[in-house]
Formats: structure tokens, sequence, C-alpha cells
């Protein structure tokens, strides 16, 4: 009887790198933007535009090594950046492939599926951003090393920090490597990327420090926050996956405590694995770790960022299955079932971590429709200005166009300063309030600025800074009248939806009528209220039960007119809306605050809470508006309307 034997496996390697190069293809067909959001279009407009403005080539956040080889393909079009990210994601599982041959590991053709299918691995391999080009760039470094080509690594190392800044970090490393081996002559190419850059730029900026001195990020904590140290750490089976992770931890303890317990320094391979894999890998997440823990270099605690080690870790995930099946019982036929468990739980885990083919999400929705109104009702009307990036790539406007487009104004403090009449402002929560340095406040009490747009979401969410997400669009117009971009807030949120397609109202609560004398209650600025405070009523609370629920409609929303007497504090109102499935079980508890928490007294606002039903609800579900307040003086209420919807 013939013994099964598995095929060659440079065959397998091969076979499977245009499997996947297929696989990764259609997806990137498929989905609706990338997991690279706003950031995977800023790089894609500098590299789409460096043959027209070659001096993007020297733009450090943009990345110059990335730049210039991302460049050609970006002439197609993003899916050609896409295409670039997955050429090289690939070439990399291969570079790893070969490593593990020259380290004498078995089944090495396995760790391109281990990199492949890493859950992070995979979403980012169909994007266009640095993280791929990096981990390519490491992992070519470790395997000229390992094939003693000293200097070459030396110079590839160099360029790191051109492709990412954080491969500043991976220098001393190899400094430590190359002085460790006694290879002196590969140590000054450590400074070739730097010095060629220094000089390149130099005679565009008129200084040989550039480098230092238009370094693109500081401190910035109070924009992106800072986390646990750990962070990172925790997050492995989002970045890994849990069964890679196990493999990782296994192949990592059994390689550390062979090393260690036979002392065996003298064998090269263990121990320039040590140096070269290990190394690199620690140094990188650790100082991820310190900057989202100090909240500096702009962090944000993005998991993406462990991207390019993943093939480093993975090496490490084929020592743990090549422990597993070593013991001498395990014939190739339960081998090839371990492997085929192994992997299969491996290859559903990007699925269960992450939506594959990506869909958008809610901001990106909002983004999309508000560019194709902007494209059918401002755009050549007026200069656009504009602080989320993926605004003027679905315009399809080319980012450098000033004459049609700027990102961020010239003056954030005075929005209407500085900016064309009939110019319009598109400001949304995230960017224009964070990276924009732009409040939502400026732009209101701007008398120049008139508010003509507004662009909400169906379930409201936070974004960084605590704002809630909205766009608004503005038109520069010195004709305002006082008061009317408070007006708008009020006239917008409620009535400017174009997804809904029918209301219905379930509860309607006027507070005009005393209900003990059948008068109006209280007249303030000419409408009949009611007064919450906090000596004799602070809330409301209104129940709607399960029955009175038509399952044709998914949505509800609450709204209610408000009038405070005093300046809002933060969180002293709210209007707060919960569905419970039954008395015991809620699936929805969504609270909204005055609007934007600025609002001043002596002026009539609104305030909206809405919400999409996961389920339907039967009679026992419930339905609970309550509005609340802690305010000293209190607030004047008046409309509280409970609404269905239709979209």
């Amino acid at each position: 009887m013939r013994q099964f034997k598995y095929p060659d496996e440079r065959l397998i390697a091969f076979t499977l790198l245009g499997i996947l190069f297929i696989f990764f293809l259609v997806i990137s067909f498929l989905q609706e933007g990338t997991y690279g959001g706003a950031d995977d279009i800023s790089h894609y407009n500098i590299s789409s535009n460096v043959f027209q403005y070659p001096h993007l080539i020297l733009d450090l956040w943009g990345k110059p090594v990335y730049t210039l080889l991302a460049a050609p393909f970006a002439r197609f079009g993003m899916e050609g950046v896409i295409i670039f990210n997955i050429l090289i994601g690939l070439l990399t599982c291969y570079f790893t492939y070969l490593i593990a041959r020259i380290m004498q590991y078995k089944d090495a053709w396995l760790l391109i599926l281990f990199i492949c299918f890493a859950p992070m691995y995979t979403v980012m391999i169909v994007s266009g951003m640095t993280e791929i080009l990096f981990g390519f760039a490491l992992i070519v470094a470790a395997y000229l090393f390992f094939k003693e080509k000293y200097i070459f690594s030396s110079v590839v190392v160099s360029f790191l920090p051109f492709i990412r800044n954080e491969g500043i970090v991976i220098i001393p490393v190899y400094l430590v490597i190359f002085a460790w081996y006694k290879k002196w002559k590969a140590i000054p190419f450590l400074l070739s990327g730097v010095s060629l850059f220094s000089l390149a730029g130099a005679f565009y900026y008129h200084d040989l420090l550039w480098i230092i001195h238009q370094w693109p990020y500081g401190d910035t904590s109070g924009i992106y926050g800072s986390g646990s140290i750990f962070y990172y750490v925790s997050n492995a089976a989002r970045i890994l996956g849990i069964p890679l992770t196990l493999m990782f931890i296994t192949g990592l303890l059994y390689s550390l405590t062979r090393l260690f317990s036979e002392f065996s320094f003298k064998y090269s391979h263990k121990l320039s694995e040590l140096f070269v894999i290990l190394g690199p890998l620690f140094v990188y997440i650790a100082a991820h770790s310190y900057a989202w823990y100090r909240g500096t270099v702009g962090s944000g605690g993005l998991i993406r960022f462990m991207t390019p080690v993943l093939p480093l870790a993975s090496i490490y995930c084929l020592q743990g299955i090549n422990l597993i099946t070593k013991p001498r019982f395990i014939n190739i036929w339960l081998k090839t079932g371990i492997y085929a468990i192994l992997l299969y739980f491996i290859f559903i885990t990007p699925f269960k971590v992450y939506t594959i083919p990506r869909r958008f999400n809610e901001p990106e929705r909002l983004i999309f429709k508000a560019s194709q109104w902007l494209k059918h009702h401002a755009l050549d009307k007026g200069k656009i200005y504009f602080f989320d990036p993926l605004l003027q790539h679905y315009m399809g406007v080319n980012y450098f166009d000033r004459e049609r487009i700027n990102q961020f104004l010239p003056n954030p403090e005075n929005p209407g300063e500085k900016i064309p009449e009939g110019s319009y402002i598109v400001w949304d929560a995230h960017f224009g309030a964070n990276e924009g340095r732009v409040s939502l406040k400026s732009l209101v009490d701007d008398p120049s600025l008139k508010l003509i747009k507004l662009f909400k979401p169906v379930n409201y969410f936070w974004v960084l800074g605590k704002n809630y997400y909205n766009i608004f669009v503005f038109r520069k117009d010195t004709m305002t009248e006082k008061n009317y971009n408070y007006d708008q807030l009020n006239t917008l949120s409620f009535y400017n939806d174009d997804d809904i397609k029918q209301i219905k109202t379930i509860r309607y609560i006027p507070f005009d009528i005393d209900t003990l004398t059948n008068l109006p209650d209280t007249i303030i600025a000419g409408r009949a209220c009611t007064l919450l405070d906090t000596t004799s009523h602070s809330g409301y609370t209104v129940r709607i039960s399960g029955n009175e629920i038509d399952p044709e409609f998914t949505g509800i929303r609450a709204s209610i007119y408000y009038y405070p007497v005093e300046i809002l504090r933060e969180q002293s109102c709210s209007l707060q809306l919960s569905v419970f499935r039954d008395k015991w079980n809620r699936i929805i508890h969504h609270t909204t605050l005055p609007y934007y928490l600025y609002h001043l007294p002596g002026m009539w606002n609104l305030m909206i809470v809405e919400a999409v039903l996961p389920e339907k609800l039967d009679n026992s579900g419930e339905i609970i508006v309550q509005i609340s307040q802690s305010i000293n003086q209190g607030i004047y209420i008046y409309d509280l309307l409970v609404e269905q919807i239709k979209y």
C-alpha cells in the first residue's frame, strides 16, 4: 500500500497565493469602503496626485516610500491602490514562508493561511493603508538577515520610518542585532533612509532637519484619548483571532523554553529568531501600547496598527502547530485531521469578527448621502470647505482642486472669516470638531453663516469628543437673520430626513393645560407649557404597551420642546427612549441631551431621540419615554410627541 504524501510544498504555496489573490480581488470589488476609512482616502489622494505635485513625495503623514510605490497603481483609482496592497500582502506571505523554510519548520505553507486569515490582516489587505507595506518591509529585512545579506537588510530597515513613522523604534533593534553579530559594516547603512530623504527634502524645505520640523504628530490625547497599556494584548481576538492566538502562545512559550533551557545561544537560527523575529515584534507592540497609554503621536487606540507584525507573529503560530503534531503517534492522517479542524476555525474567524465584504457604517452612509446632495445643490455654485476626506472622494472632486474645495477652514475660531461669499461649509461631528477644531457652536453663532441642511443618523451615537454624530451644511451669507440658525436646528432636526416614508403618531401630550384647573399652565414666549423643576416634578414618563405598536413601522421617535430658564449644564436635562421585549429584557436604551449642550436660556429648543426596533414587539413589550432634568429653576416643556416611523 502506497503511503500518502503531501504535494510539493512550493506547489502548495504558489497555488494558495493564486487562489488568495482571486479571493481578495473579489472581496475588494464587493465591499463598500474599507476598514482604513478616511485615512485610506487621504493616502490615496496623496499617491494619486504625486505626479502632478511632486512635493507630495515628502509628505511625512502620507509616508514617502508608500507614496512612491503606490503612485503607479493609484493612476487606476482607489481599486488600483487596493490591488497594490493585495500584491504586497501576498508577497509578504511568500517571504514569511521562505523564512520558515530557512528555519526548517515543517509545513511552512500554513503560514500563508495564518497571515491572510488573521482577522485584522484579512480586512486590511483589501484597503489602501500603509500597514501592509510596513509588514512587508519588516519581513524582507528579516529574510535578508537570514540570507546573510546584512547590508541590504540594514538598508531596508533604514527606510521603515518612511513607510510608517513607528519604524523609528525598529532601527535600534537592528542596531543591537548587528552589534551582537559584529556586523559592523551594516550599521552605517541604518542611516540610508534618513540621509536620502533629508537631502531630498532640504532642497524643497530649505531645511536639512526638515524631518524633525515637519513631524506630523504631537500630543493628541485631547483628541484621541488614551487607555490601558494592555489594550492591544487584550484585543488579540480581534487582531489575530482566538485559534491563532492560542497557537502563538504555544509556539512562543515552546521556542523560549527550548532556547533558554538548552542555553542554545550557539545555534544561530534560534538566536536569530529571538533577535530578528521576536525583537521587532515585542518592541513594536510595546511602543504602540505605551503611545496609547500616554495618548501621544495620534495613536487613537486603533487595532489596525498591529497589522504589520502579524506576519512575524505567524511564525510562532507555525511553531505552535508543529509542536502539537510532533508526537510520534500522530500519523499523517491524524495530522491532516488536526490541520483540517484548525484551518476551519481559522477560516471562519475573520467573518465572525468583521463584516466581510464590508458595508458602509452609519457615518459613511451619511457622508455619502451628503456628498450626493452637494453634487446636485452646491458644487460649482460656491467653494466647499469640508473636514472628512470621504466627502471629497464621494463627490468625485480632486482633493487638490483648490478652486472648488478645501479641507479645513482658514480660521477655525471664526469660521466665517476669510472664505468667499456663497461658500459652503460641511461640518461633521467627528472630523469637524476634532481634527478641524471647529465647534458647532461657533458655526451656529456666526452671523455670516446660514444653516441650510442637516444629515442625521437614524440611531444617535457619539463620536470623539462626546459629540452626537450629525452633518451640517452652512452657506456664507452676510444677510443671515439673528437666531436664524437656532430656529433651523429645530426645524431641520425634525423635518429633514429623506429616508422617512411614513410617520404614525402613537402618543401626543401638549402640556398646555393644567389638569386641575383646565387652564393654561404657563405662557412662555407665546406657548402654553408646563414647568419641570426640582421642587414639584423634575421629570415625566410615558409608557406605551406593545399592543399599541404597529409592526409595519420599524422606527420609534420621541421629541419634546424645552425652554431652559438658566444656562444648561452637561447632562442636566435628557430625553430617554427605552424599548423592552418584556418586563425584564430591555433591547434599546437611547438618551439624547439638549441639542449639543450649549443652548442659551430664553429660547424654545427641541430634543429628539430616535431608534430602529431590532425586532417586532408582542403584547408583553413596552416602550418608555422619559424626560428628566436637574436644574434648580427648571425647564418649561410642551408637545411631547412619540411616533412610529416607516423607512
